[in-house]
């Protein structure tokens, strides 16, 4: 799951990463501090990401148990801003139920 993400993200296009998700779907963020929640709860917070701060990813290294993906990857903003971040993606029925992110401290 994390790869098709990752390359939906790499596309710019917010409504082709969010529509990974199930419409119940949670988010909790790497540069949020609010849970999200829901198709229309995750598409402000990508708008910003990839169309205001042009935001590019590069998946670093994961592992996947019981369909369950955790591991790293690195966010690049057009303002040359690199983030190291740990993920955690939790599929349902295909879709991304349920994915964490925080950056590495």
């Amino acid at each position: 799951m994390v790869k098709k993400w990752a390359t939906a993200f790499n596309t710019g296009d917010p409504r082709r990463v969010v529509a990974l998700y199930r419409t119940d779907g949670v988010l909790i963020p790497t540069l949020s501090s609010t849970i999200l929640v829901g198709h229309a709860g995750m598409g402000p917070y990508f708008v910003d990401l990839l169309m205001k701060k042009g935001a590019k990813v590069v998946v670093n290294d994961y592992l996947s148990r019981s369909g369950v993906e955790s591991g790293f990857y690195t966010f690049y903003l057009a303002d040359g801003t690199q983030l190291g971040a740990r993920f955690t993606f939790v599929p349902q029925g295909g879709k991304i139920q349920t994915h964490h992110s925080s950056a590495i401290p």
